[in-house]
Order: structure tokens, then sequence, then C-alpha cells
């Protein structure tokens, strides 16, 4: 659903489908528990997302990530960095969840954090 939204109606109407809102107050408190628990999320679609029936980018699947994270009213934010490289443009999505990058410990290049 998320890859055919995103390339049916872009970014923004996508967000807007799955109800993730920039501004909206989450009653949810990021404990050491749910911390824990989402970053487990992330390295489960990950994992999904490399190995599923096809290959997801991480922009689809963090975007999966905050909706699952604010479903449960914890206050999951996508995170879009990009830079050039030798004339490439390199771009990359994750989530922070109270500042922590989930899933990234060695994935995520200093310059995306």
């Amino acid at each position: 659903m998320i890859d055919l939204s995103l390339r049916a109606f872009g970014l923004g109407v996508t967000r807007r489908l799955l109800g993730i809102d920039r501004g909206r107050v989450f009653p949810g408190v990021a404990t050491s528990d749910a911390l824990a628990g989402a970053d487990r999320l992330a390295v489960l679609a990950s994992i999904a997302g490399r190995r599923g029936v096809y290959a997801n980018t991480c922009l689809r699947q963090a975007l999966a990530i905050q909706w699952w994270l604010r479903r449960r009213g914890l206050p999951a934010e996508l995170r879009i960095g990009a830079h050039v490289v030798a004339g490439s443009l390199l771009a990359h999505a994750w989530v922070e969840l109270d500042g922590h990058a989930l899933a990234q410990s060695s994935e995520l290049p200093p310059v995306f954090s």
C-alpha cells in the first residue's frame, strides 16, 4: 500500500493517508522498553524489506515503522538525509524515537546522523 501510494501520490499525500501528521501530540512515552521494542520492529522491517517478495527501499520501510509506532502513541519521526558523493546523490530515510535512530547503529553514515 505504501509503495503504491508513494508512486501515485508522492510522500506528502502518502503521509496524510497514513495519518502521520506533524505537530500531533502523542500520549505515549518512549520508555526504555518502548525504545527497545521500536528498535526490534525497525530491525524486523529491515529484514523483511530485504528478503520479501521484492526489495523495499528505506523510505518505504521507514514510513511503515513510523506509522506502526505512531499507532502505538509514540512520537516517532521520519528523517531523510541526502548528500552528493563523486557526483552521485546518496539518500537515506530512517525513523527516530526520542533522538535515537532506530536500527541504524552500523548502517547510518555519519553524514546522515
